[in-house]
């Protein structure tokens, strides 16, 4: 018998291996009769959409000389580990991968592929793992989520099956795996609050029964492209972010009006217009209608401003739990000099900041920087700003040499030591972002951030023209 791709085969699932996989270990003569079979090496088949414990009925999808890949289509029956999932779209939507598993062995499997990369592919022996620091929180997690607009709407098999007259010309939800321009109608996501189920459905009607049009990826035509909404854990703040590819303020007041009157707990309404063809969930500019264009939110003691664009931990409860470990193996005792590599918009470097002497947090993006000046702002941290040049050695501040720094920034053969002017320069470039961003904070709230950066930018850009090197940026922390 000859096994070949479309054929139905019948698996018992031992391991478990990444991208909820379950893996089945069979002889080699049933795919390649005749050829010499190692029993102690036996043939590796991938099944998607299984557990160890199961039994299942699997389609072949590919067959190769070392394994083979397969997707359940049947479960004969199923693993003690197996629950219930409690989201209707689950199997179609993409969005949680392992939610018919029990949450316990989801770290348990977890813990056992990471000891294996150190086991099996680094060949590392006779070390300690620790466990897995499991979330206290399953569902309605997350403090971010991202819907996009279509107007090719994908149906479910029951859609399919119910016989409904469906309007597949207007979709509001998640894209389905692997299909850019094709999306899942979703009525209810346990990702995030149950509030922001009642938003999506609240704009989802409104829109729709206005006849409003969808922004098409083909066409590059029509209104509607995103809709980001983002909740505070610790600070009962919400945000609404409506992405279009064009303006429309009459239509955005009454979708203001229309959302407060059932969710007045919505701190903020946003409009950011997208006039790019790429499919992003963040625009060229935006617009206020609503509040200040911001939301707050608390990591530990330390209150952090969120705005339509910038980026905030996703998992904020977990995040607590994420920097409170690092902090623990770090075992600071307050003298330390500490370095935040890729730091980004800063929260770690700031929440590490009453621990130690000093922090010097590096990232390579001015945005990332003003995103982090306004961290600062909002928390009682002294923070120096500058930006190293590539190719240069940097020995500026008490506490840094050379010695320390050659091994983060780029260099070249000649370096030489920052230059006073420079320093000035870069120093003048924190300073623009943040008088701008307070003055403008007086005038026009959601503007703090875009006025704010346009100058740090433009100090950046003569800081660039004047010196032919890479940027990248520095923040020193006192306490």
């Amino acid at each position: 018998m000859n096994i070949k791709k479309g054929d139905l085969l019948e698996f018992e699932i031992e391991k478990y291996a990444f991208e909820g996989k379950g893996i089945a270990k069979v002889s080699r003569d049933i795919f390649f009769p005749g050829q010499e079979n190692d029993e102690e090496k036996k043939y590796v088949v991938f099944v998607e959409g299984s557990y160890p414990g199961d039994k299942v009925k699997a389609k072949l999808l590919k067959i190769k000389k070392t394994f083979a890949e397969s997707k359940a289509v049947e479960i004969i029956s199923p693993s003690p580990e197996r629950v219930n999932a409690e989201c209707n779209y689950f199997g179609t939507c993409g969005g949680c991968k392992q939610q018919d598993l029990k949450y316990s062995s989801q770290t348990k499997y977890k813990q056992q592929q990471v000891e294996e990369i150190f086991t099996r592919m680094g060949g590392l022996k006779d070390f300690e793992i620790e466990p897995i620091l499991p979330s206290d929180i399953i569902f309605h997690y997350r403090n971010k989520m991202e819907y996009s607009f279509s107007d090719k709407r994908w149906l479910t098999i029951d859609e399919i099956k119910s016989g409904e007259v469906v309007d597949r010309n207007f979709a509001l939800g998640l894209h389905i795996p692997g299909m850019f321009d094709k999306v899942l109608d979703i009525k209810k996501c346990y990702l995030q609050s149950p509030v922001s189920s009642k938003i999506l459905n609240l704009t989802r009607d409104f829109f729709k029964t206005r006849g409003v049009s969808i922004y098409s990826t083909k066409t590059h035509d029509g209104y509607l492209r995103n809709l980001v909404i983002k909740c505070s854990h610790n600070a009962d703040d919400l945000m609404v972010n409506l992405v279009t590819s064009s303006e429309d303020d009459e239509l955005m007041k009454e979708y203001s009006s229309y959302l407060l009157k059932d969710v007045p707990e919505i701190k903020t309404i946003v409009n950011n217009i997208n006039i790019k063809k790429a499919a992003v969930a963040a625009g060229d500019y935006e617009k206020v209608f609503y509040g200040s264009g911001f939301i707050y939110d608390y990591i530990g003691n330390y209150k952090f401003r969120i705005s339509a664009n910038s980026f905030f931990q996703t998992n904020t409860f977990q995040a607590e739990h994420l920097y409170d470990t690092a902090l623990n193996y770090a075992g600071l005792k307050g003298e330390e000099i500490v370095y935040d590599l890729y730091s980004g918009a800063g929260t770690i470097s700031i929440y590490i900041s009453g621990k130690a002497k000093k922090v010097f947090a590096l990232g390579l993006f001015i945005f990332s920087a003003v995103y982090f000046s306004f961290g600062i702002i909002k928390n009682p941290i002294f923070i120096w700003f500058i930006f190293p040049i590539y190719g240069i050695y940097i020995a500026f501040t008490d506490g840094v040499s050379k010695a320390y720094l050659s091994e983060f920034i780029d260099k070249k053969e000649s370096g030489s030591y920052f230059g006073l002017h420079q320093t000035l320069i870069a120093v003048g470039a924190f300073l623009a972002s943040a008088i701008g961003g307070i003055l403008w904070n007086k005038i026009n709230p959601s503007a703090t951030f875009y006025y704010g950066s346009l100058m740090a930018a433009l100090a950046l850009l003569i800081f660039l023209f004047s010196h032919r090197f890479q940027s990248k940026s520095l923040l020193e922390i006192n306490k």
